[in-house]
């Protein structure tokens, strides 16, 4: 079929198709790739420090691991939109357009499936208190990743049927003109809907459990659920409420406004999924920062060691200001020390040891200097070492005295 016969009622490409620069197209092309942008390094986080850490090792762990790298996938297909909207070509056929998308879709088809295993974890880990412990993680999880890539290869085929229909259909590039087939967005809305009643579920279980044992201690495994299951619900409450709202907007509201004004609708579904999808998908490393203490100290460190990489002499000014208030303060305490003992101390005692503190601490500071470690590690070593020297002090004091 020829492109114009494919187009003749393509109302966005007929109005914008020769212009440039588009503003519409720019404006929301640098939006969504921001937003990407932020997601992409925010859910490579997620993954690298799951991989690097090993408390974090826990099935509950990986699965979240799993939805990054999915969202991971899905985000970096709004590059093309930039590219078209940036270089004027505005427009390029659906069949190019799922060819350079198609890593991107394969990762949307994978996002609404892991969301439900992970959930579904929760859940079993809530009702089971042994399972976490009994249950052989090789097994289990491979199964759930081959179920998530099963669930994207099928929806990729979904996605090439369809747009295989109309292949010189003229698009902007983006995912949201690639993901129109209904029953494929019928069935994430489905499994966004079972997602959220697990939630509910374990959520009511967790709630009636924390009441019961309200008088007696809890468990170390129904606080690791609770904390966890903390971090999960702000994830589905953003991540998957942002997908459900936006499918919802797709399947019942946007093809009221496509037969009315085609533009408004291609910018309402465009603004529409910048706001749901795409913030959603790029909070699951903010999220768990913020409501992990695990997370947020397995974050700390990588970002430390990234820090130091590219600024290596900068990790050694805070240790040694501290090294330096701490001296300071015992320095403080000692000359108080000293001079209640000068009335009973021999002429020239103060002077001794006065120079023997300064050595001792010129010693110790080239050492902190030359030796930059962790500022924890520079306080505890200061500490013991001025624990040291305040004996040996003491015993000089008192031979100087005697």
């Amino acid at each position: 079929m020829d492109t114009n016969d494919s187009n003749i009622n393509n109302t966005v490409y007929l109005k914008f198709h020769n212009v440039y620069p588009c503003w519409n197209f720019i404006i929301a092309a640098l939006a969504i790739n921001a937003v990407a942008m932020v997601g992409m390094v925010s859910n490579f986080a997620v993954i690298w420090v799951t991989y690097r850490t090993k408390t974090l090792r826990g099935t509950a762990n990986f699965l979240i691991a799993l939805c990054s790298f999915f969202d991971l996938l899905h985000e970096h297909g709004h590059l093309l939109f930039l590219y078209t909207a940036l270089s004027g070509q505005n427009f390029l056929p659906i069949s190019s357009a799922f060819r350079f998308c198609s890593v991107s879709l394969y990762g949307i088809g994978g996002i609404a499936v892991s969301i439900a295993f992970t959930g579904l974890d929760r859940l079993l880990c809530v009702l089971f208190p042994a399972f976490p412990r009994r249950v052989k993680p090789l097994p289990y999880l491979s199964a759930i990743t081959l179920l998530c890539l099963a669930s994207s290869v099928c929806t990729l085929i979904g996605y090439y049927k369809k747009n295989n229909e109309t292949p010189n259909f003229m698009v902007t590039g983006t995912i949201a003109d690639l993901v129109t087939d209904p029953s494929i967005l019928l069935y994430s809305f489905i499994l966004y809907s079972v997602t959220v009643l697990i939630y509910l579920i374990t959520g009511f279980v967790i709630r009636k459990r924390a009441k019961n044992s309200s008088n007696s201690s809890s468990s170390c495994s129904e606080l690791i659920n609770r904390r966890i299951f903390r971090s999960l619900l702000v994830i589905v409450l953003l991540n998957v409420g942002g997908s459900y709202v936006n499918l919802g907007f797709l399947l019942f509201i946007y093809p009221l406004f496509d037969t009315e004004n085609p533009i408004l609708a291609w910018t309402i579904a465009m603004f529409m999924g910048i706001l749901t999808v795409n913030v959603s998908s790029a909070s699951n490393g903010p999220i768990l920062y913020f409501t992990s203490t695990e997370y947020r100290s397995a974050f700390q460190r990588e970002f430390n060691k990234i820090r130091r990489f590219f600024f290596p002499n900068s990790s050694s000014v805070q240790p040694i200001a501290t090294v330096l208030a701490i001296h300071r303060t015992v320095a403080t305490s000692r000359q108080t020390v000293l001079h209640e003992r000068m009335e009973i101390s021999p002429p020239g005692t103060y002077r001794v040891v006065i120079w023997s503190q300064l050595l001792l601490g010129a010693n110790f500071l080239s050492r902190s200097i030359t030796t930059p470690n962790e500022c924890n590690e520079n306080e505890i070593f200061a500490k013991i070492w001025m624990g040291r020297r305040e004996k040996k002090m003491g015993f000089r004091l008192d031979i100087l005295q005697k």
